[in-house]
């Protein structure tokens, strides 16, 4: 820790991210006296996780909330910082290919799009194959590594490294078992904050086989460090400001000299004097600024009203001279207001009287011109040469008419106006246009007025200027006068040319479905990013609804209602067989296949909570494997018990060979063969292509999906086919067994079971595929607990009602006289 701290000193570093922490509350306490008290950490278990972010004390640090992972994965901090909105997220991203890590640590981010964010951490994931690894690299990216450079562009985020140093192959990782270096320590940053960093660097491996990862922000200045001493520098260039503040001056020294001994009190006690006299006059100047824009604006209300009834080249003239005089005051006041470079100067002790010393040697200093460059490109420094450069120049441009052209090219500056002057190859100047707006009165009265300029030495929207409201129209326009052929087309629609119409004539169509256009005039629509969808009126693009068979939907909630009733129900009937285990009707047929059963039934109830609530790679990989598994025991018991029942039967025949088969070792036998041929389907499915948690965004307009990708079909119907099977041959069986003696014979029971189990699942292959989203995953959910259901209810719910309700049935004597 001591280290870390120090090596933090000598970087001057005032936020740490640190990751592999595994710290608890003792250890963060070391701390506390160098870097204060904003310590966020996660206390995690684990020895391979933790997170801990530290605010220097020194910051002006304000915390908004927090949001800790219990899984120790990251630290999400919302703040102020320097008064300053910002997000402070510390990751330590997962060792495995978890895209659902970094989908879950958007979601934290989705809701705050004009917050800048500071994103940093050990990512475990590399973004760039070509860049970000030596040595052997994979084929392609992770899934974690896509999952988090497509959440980039929604947060209008960057990967600060690769945006400064696109082809930068420096790392800060090294893989002792791998013998390779990787680059998977990184800052993502906001696109605002892209102009701020002033430093970026990956540091040596000192501490750790991880190199620190340093970035340097310039958050702007802190408002605490100013003081509350703002005299406006304005003030200083009124005469009769400065003549009274000399005269205060002179009158505070001669009235105070001598009175105190500390001439640090006299100087504080002086600054507290003109601070006053500061403020009482920088608060009339403003009062007067707005008295005289107040009384500027009714005189242009006045005579704007004037000229709108009758107006003459007089009234224009006086608008003009009043308008003039109005945006002078507007400047001033603007000026006295706005001048934050000036204000700071004053901010602070002893910074008013190095500025007034500053100021007074500007205003005495004589302007001269320092240096001029000669043709050799040496430089004339002195002031007679200086003066022979610009005579020698002057005399050879008016004496030889014909250098006139090539010293004429060489001349390139701006003027006061700001006016850029210059001369071309064939020695015209730059175009510039005035653009005015004639008033016609009568046939004998007519005047101009500028509305605007066109220059071509302008770029950008500097080239074209027009002031409308400077423009005058008939008083018979009401407004402003249109002349165009078509309308122009709002945000939501694109323009669509009409055919062998000028290009001026167009239609507006409204942008299709998942596309927005978000200016007016646009030609094409935008097509908006797979997270998100169009919003009703096309013209912006807004996160799509996630959707997802969750514990607080009211589907999934009832699904896992009746799973917890289903679930106990089957415990309940299990342990009354085994209260009841030396009872006839239970010894019956084969307790241990009962046991067997209703053990595979209540696995096959919870099996449907592996459906419910957020993907993740375990819930994935285990769904349709332990679903098969658990059905295939089950219905493998069910087929073995048939098998029992015919075997015990037509042992009895004399000269049989079948009783060297009678026992509980075949149908044991029967269950685990049965049952491997389901465990082998699903381990190459696991191997070859085993589920994942993915977001489907086609399938549903202005929805995300979340759910498990099965990978290819083959492997799903393979699981459902193998079950089928084995439940079509439980059925064959029972329904030739059922006209044996009923005393001990349960065939009748097995094969309505079956039919009811063999109906379920034929009419959850259609609905199956007719549905999308949650519902498709409900109808998965449904069919297992029918399924069971139906075992359960045809199978052993008769039994119950005997060893419960009528014992006298549940006798040998009983069964035996039947």
């Amino acid at each position: 820790m001591r280290q870390l701290q120090l090596q933090a000193e000598r970087h001057g570093s005032k936020i740490l991210f640190l990751q592999e922490t595994h710290a608890r509350s003792v250890h963060c306490m070391r701390f506390a006296k160098s870097w204060g008290p904003h310590r966020f950490f996660t206390d995690y278990s684990s020895q391979s996780r933790g997170v801990m972010t530290l605010i220097h004390k020194s910051l002006h640090f304000t915390l908004i909330s927090s949001t800790i992972d219990p899984q120790g994965r990251y630290v999400l901090l919302h703040a102020m910082l320097h008064h300053k909105e910002v997000f402070l997220l510390n990751i330590y991203g997962p060792n495995i290919d978890d895209p659902d890590f970094y989908v879950q640590v958007t979601s934290l981010l989705d809701g705050f799009p004009l917050v800048p964010i500071l994103w940093g951490g050990d990512f475990n994931t590399i973004f760039d194959i070509a860049l970000d690894r030596s040595g052997s690299r994979p084929r392609h990216l992770s899934r974690a590594a896509y999952a988090a450079l497509s959440s980039l562009p929604c947060l209008a985020m960057v990967d600060a490294w690769r945006f400064f140093y696109p082809d930068s192959r420096i790392y800060s990782f090294y893989s002792s078992v791998h013998d390779s270096y990787s680059r998977i320590d990184r800052w993502v940053i906001s696109n605002v904050l892209v102009r701020s960093v002033t430093q970026l660097m990956i540091l040596p491996r000192t501490l750790s086989d991880h190199s620190p990862v340093t970035i340097t922000v310039d958050w702007g200045p802190d408002p605490a460090r100013f003081r509350h001493w703002k005299l406006k520098p304005l003030s200083l260039l009124d005469p009769e400001f400065c003549s009274e503040l000399e005269l205060s001056i002179e009158e505070f020294f001669e009235t105070n000299t001598g009175l105190v001994t500390s001439q640090a009190t006299l100087w504080e006690t002086f600054k507290v004097y003109i601070r006053g006299i500061a403020l009482s006059k920088e608060n009339w100047a403003l009062k007067s600024i707005h008295r005289d824009l107040a009384n500027s604006e009714s005189r242009l209300s006045s005579l704007e009203a004037t000229c709108s009834l009758h107006s003459t080249p007089g009234n224009l003239a006086d608008i003009g001279e009043e308008l003039d005089k109005f945006r002078s005051l507007a400047d001033r006041e603007q000026r006295f207001l706005d001048n934050p470079g000036m204000a700071r100067r004053y901010g602070e002790g002893e910074r008013p009287g190095r500025f007034l010393a500053r100021l007074i040697r500007h205003e005495t200093g004589s302007p001269h011109i320092l240096g001029v460059e000669r043709a050799d490109g040496s430089m004339a420094v002195s002031s007679q040469e200086v003066n022979r450069e610009f005579f020698t120049f002057y005399e050879s441009l008016y004496s030889n008419a014909d250098e006139l052209p090539r010293h004429m090219r060489n001349v390139h500056f701006k003027t006061s106006a700001g006016d850029e002057v210059y001369f071309d190859d064939q020695g015209d100047p730059p175009a510039r246009f005035d653009i005015l707006n004639w008033i016609y009165y009568s046939a004998e009265n007519m005047t101009s007025v500028k509305v605007g300029s066109l220059s071509v030495s302008a770029t950008g929207e500097q080239q074209f200027n027009i002031d409308d409201s400077a423009i005058r129209w008939h008083p018979r326009f009401m407004q402003t006068p249109r002349s165009v052929c078509s309308e122009s087309c709002l945000p939501g629609d694109r323009k669509l040319t009409r055919k062998e119409k000028p290009i001026c004539c167009y239609d507006c169509t409204p942008c299709p479905e998942g596309e927005i256009t978000n200016t007016t005039d646009m030609s094409e629509c935008i097509a908006c990013p797979a997270e998100q969808w169009s919003n009703e009126k096309r013209d912006a693009c807004i996160p799509r609804t996630l959707e997802l068979l969750s514990y607080d939907d009211p589907m999934g909630a009832i699904l896992t209602s009746v799973t917890g009733v289903f679930f106990f129900l089957t415990a309940g009937v299990l342990g009354i067989f085994i209260a009841f285990r030396d009872t006839p009707i239970v010894k019956a047929n084969n307790r241990d296949l009962s046991y067997t059963l209703l053990l595979a039934l209540m696995l096959s109830f919870l099996c449907s909570l592996l459906f419910i609530g957020r993907p993740s790679m375990v819930t994935c990989a285990l769904q349709q494997p332990a679903f098969g598994v658990v059905f295939a025991i089950a219905v493998s018991s069910v087929l073995a018990k048939t098998i029992t029942v015919i075997i015990a039967f037509n042992a009895t025949k004399p000269g049989s060979k079948l009783r060297n088969w009678v026992g509980t070792r075949v149908s044991s036998c029967l269950v685990i063969l049965c049952s491997l041929g389901e465990v082998v389907v699903c381990t190459v499915w696991l191997l070859f292509s085993a589920p994942f948690p993915d977001i489907d965004t086609k399938s549903e307009h202005g929805k995300m999906i979340l759910h498990c990708n099965q990978g290819p079909a083959f492997f799903f119907y393979a699981v459902v086919s193998y079950m089928a099977i084995l439940a079509f041959l439980s059925f064959v069986v029972a329904a030739l067994a059922r006209k044996l003696p009923d005393s001990f014979n349960e065939a009748q029971f097995i094969t309505f079971s079956m039919l009811v189990f063999c109906s379920v699942w034929v009419s959850f292959i259609p609905a199956y595929l007719s549905t999308k989203g949650k519902y498709m995953v409900a109808v998965e959910v449904l069919a297992i607990q029918a399924s069971s259901a139906g075992l359960l209810g045809c199978i052993f719910i008769p039994k119950c009602y005997v060893i419960l309700l009528r014992p006298e049935r549940n006798t040998k004597e009983y069964l035996m006289g039947k």
